[in-house]
């Protein structure tokens, strides 16, 4: 069996009743890695992604205008469209 069904798997019989040591006697783990595919199943979701910024559409158009000043300054790295200090 797959990981990913395992991780479905595990959690859905033990809620079922079936003990920790025989399910890891069932598909031959560790019964610290079913306590580990039941701790994923319970753990919270991720955040969310990113938010889009009202600056989004004039994103290109700034980069561009940052660059045409040749300041010291922080200025948008163009790779990752975070602030990011200019190296001297």
């Amino acid at each position: 069996m797959l990981p990913r069904e395992l991780s479905k798997t595990i959690p859905y019989l033990a809620r079922e009743g079936e003990q920790i040591a025989t399910l890891a006697r069932r598909f031959g783990l560790s019964r610290h890695t079913v306590y580990h595919h039941l701790a994923r199943a319970t753990a919270a979701p991720a955040p969310p992604a990113r938010r889009p910024s009202a600056l989004d559409a004039f994103r290109d158009d700034l980069r561009t205008r940052l660059k045409s000043f040749d300041l010291p300054a922080p200025c948008c790295s163009a790779s990752s469209g975070r602030v990011a200090t200019k190296e001297a």
